[in-house]
């Protein structure tokens, strides 16, 4: 069985706060590595950038999370772009009534 994190788990992996202990030991007796989605990929990042925004994350903080978050490797952050500049322009339209 595969495991998916939530947002808020990767986020405590990448960057301090009052949950990153516990989210680094769940992951110290791990054999596998945890299922990323396309979406969650795209959460991260916006997550990551929403917090850099609201200026409660420090830049160069968030963008080195972002950094690595992306070098992680998984390939789903650039489908999840690709996707994101696919539909949201189509999603973002008001339709007339």
């Amino acid at each position: 069985m595969k495991d998916y994190p939530d947002t808020s788990f990767v986020l405590s992996l990448y960057v301090q706060d009052v949950h990153s202990p516990k989210a680094t030991a769940s992951l110290a007796g791990r054999n596998r590595p945890l299922a990323v989605t396309a979406l969650l990929a795209f959460e991260v990042e916006q997550a990551l950038e929403l917090a850099m925004f609201r200026q409660k994350l420090p830049p160069a903080q968030g963008h080195k999370a972002l950094s690595d978050w992306q070098a992680a490797g998984t390939g789903a952050s650039q489908k999840a772009r690709s996707a994101a500049r696919r539909n949201l322009p189509a999603l973002g339209r008001r339709v007339p009534a």
